[in-house]
This record gives C-alpha cells, structure tokens and sequence, in this order.
C-alpha cells in the first residue's frame, strides 16, 4: 500500500523552535523564556542556557543530542527543528506550518530555513513579536507566495502594549512592521493578548486598522499564573463588552466571527470556559526537540514520546486516547485561542466563510 495513503491528516503542524531564547520579557509570558536562558554568547560562540538545559538533553534522542555536540548556536537549534519536520513528514500531513519561539527572529538566518521548507507546506505562519523584521526580508517573505505572519501585540499605544514591551520605540516599531506587510499584500492575523492595560483600549486599535485588507486582531484574554497579577477589572470587560457589540458591524471585517467573541466575553466574566475543545484532533504540537505535546496551547501534559526517537506513531500522534473533548481539564477551564475559531466551526457555530476570515 502507498504510505502516503495512511497517513494521518492534520490541519496544523504547531512547530516551536529554540523557544527557550527571545528579545522581549513579556509580563505574562508563561515560562517559554526562562530567565536561565540568554541570547548573549559566551567567548566560544555559545548561547547561554542554565544547568537544567543539560539535563534536559540527557533524556533526548541521540541524534538530537548530536547536533549540539560541537556547539550551541541558534542554528543547531533550527538543524533540529528541520529533522523533526522531516521525521513528522513522514507520518503526517499537515496543511500549515505554524512556527515560533520563543522569538522566532532572533534566528538572524531565519528567511534562510524559511525558504528551504516552505513550499513543503501549503502554508506557513510565522509566529512574531515583530520587532527584528526588516522591509526587505519581508518583501522576500511576500515573494515566497504562502508565507502568512501572526503578529504579537496588545496595542497601537504604549501603554496598550505595556505588558509585551516598556519601550515606546519598540511598539512604534514593530507597529511600523505590520504598516508595511498590509502596505505590500501580506496576510497578517495579530494574537492580542487583554490584560488590565489594554482591555478597555480595545476600540483605539481596531478603528488603526478598521481598513486593513487580508487582516484580523484576535483577542484574548490574559491565563495561568499571570492572570493574578495583570487580570483586567469587571468594569473593563463591560467596556469591552460594550465596544465589541455597539461596533462589530462597523470593524467586523477585521475581526473574528461574533460567535468567538460571545465565548470570549462570557470567559472572561464567568472565569471558566463551558465549550468543548477539539484542538488535539487536528494540531500536531511540538516542541524545540520533537517532543510530541496534547495540545498546542501548552497546558496539558507532554505526550512522553519524541518524534525523532521514533516513538510516535501514526495512530497515534494526532491524539491520545483518554482526550476527552469536554471542558473538564482543570488548566483549560480559562483558555481562548485563535484555535477556538476551528472549535466553534466544528461545532457548527460558524460558517466557512466565517472561519476563512483568519488568515
């Protein structure tokens, strides 16, 4: 039998590479950049890690462990993400490739390994903070032809985006970024995350971009730990609230369908999530070294099997078995992604023209 023809399918390859290394300190960043971690060089050339990065490797394959063995270069981070793409490739077929940190473009050879894989794909999102593109990489990323971004800001404004970055400069920068992808025709989706210093700020941003083409901001709310500190108030989710339902029709072709924005409000008023969640069945999440994860979003346990290593197989690197769709993993009562758009069209809530407004 052609192996093609058994494998598994998947919509979305959610590929994270040398994602313990980025240029930003994020208030609510969730432990994808560990303080441990630098992108500072020691005198031989090698990225700064802490001593449980060794450790770490200890328990991976060998052949992970083999391209680390003469140093520690973000290059040997992407020569694994590239085997581990050729392995999964192998097994499963997935549409888009979804790639990020980390910060994705500290990689300075990043157009590079972007170019080598991309047409393997019928697309691929680059995961972004935005701030070390330069104009002529990405119009070399529009030439590429399936090349879509998913930008990370929270705002237009400095106080907006505080949680993502304190410098003014930086935000006006990568906002600078965005301006000039729209300007040349490329697909941008922004992953805003609300917190207390952008929530009720949320008109002031979509009335920037209200007539930006092949463009969507999706919100959602701030999780975990970070929650505590930087939640927004109940009178700033009735603000929001308010500026969703008074102005939808008028900012709607830069935002996700209505039915998303419903499942957003009523989360972040009741604190928990009642829908169900159907994001393992069809995206392959894994990490910097080919460790297959349940689910993309970070908050269920690791799958203890590496793709490298072999140990995944094709019945089951899509799901696990004992995945109940039902809302009733304690970690996921409070979680809203982009991917929810994909749940609410499963669940018939959402036409296909609906869920083609993304990217």
């Amino acid at each position: 039998m052609n192996k093609e023809i058994i494998k598994q399918k998947a919509i979305y390859q959610d590929q994270r590479i040398a994602e313990e290394f980025c240029n930003f300190q994020c208030e609510y960043c969730e432990g994808f950049c560990p303080s441990g971690y630098s992108l500072k060089t020691d005198k031989d050339g090698n990225l700064n890690v802490p001593k449980e990065w060794f450790e770490k490797m200890d328990a991976l394959p060998s052949k992970v462990k083999k391209r680390f063995e003469k140093n520690r270069t973000m290059d040997n981070f992407y020569d694994v993400a590239f085997d581990v793409m050729n392995d999964t490739k192998k097994i499963v077929q997935s549409d888009i490739l979804k790639i990020s940190g980390g910060e994705i473009t500290t990689n300075k050879n990043l157009i590079n390994f972007v170019n080598k894989i991309h047409n393997n794909y019928l697309l691929v999102q680059i995961l972004t903070n935005g701030l070390f593109l330069k104009k002529d990489e990405i119009k070399k990323y529009k030439d590429m032809g399936n090349i879509t971004f998913q930008i990370s800001l929270d705002g237009v404004t400095f106080e907006a985006n505080y949680a993502r970055t304190h410098n003014k400069n930086v935000t006006q920068k990568v906002i600078e970024n965005i301006d000039y992808m729209l300007q040349i025709g490329l697909s941008v989706e922004i992953n805003c995350v609300l917190t207390k210093y952008n929530t009720d700020k949320f008109l002031e941003f979509l009335e920037k971009y209200k007539d930006a083409k092949d463009f969507i901001i999706v919100p959602r709310q701030v999780r975990g730990e970070p929650k505590e500190i930087l939640g927004f108030s109940k009178k700033q989710v009735s603000e929001f609230e308010k500026n969703i339902c008074e102005n939808y029709e008028k900012y709607k072709s830069i935002l996700p369908p209505r039915k998303y924005l419903n499942r957003l409000i009523e989360t972040m008023k009741t604190g928990e999530k009642k829908s169900n969640c159907y994001n393992p069945y069809y995206i392959i999440s894994i990490d910097g070294y080919g460790n297959f994860e349940k689910c993309p979003c970070g908050l269920l346990d690791k799958k203890q099997a590496n793709i490298i290593e072999g140990t995944v197989s094709e019945k089951e690197i899509l799901i696990s078995s004992n995945y109940n769709i039902k809302n009733d993993y304690e970690n996921c009562k409070y979680c809203i992604t982009q991917y929810e758009i994909i749940n609410l069209f499963i669940d018939d809530e959402i036409t296909e023209k609906e869920l083609k407004k993304v990217p």
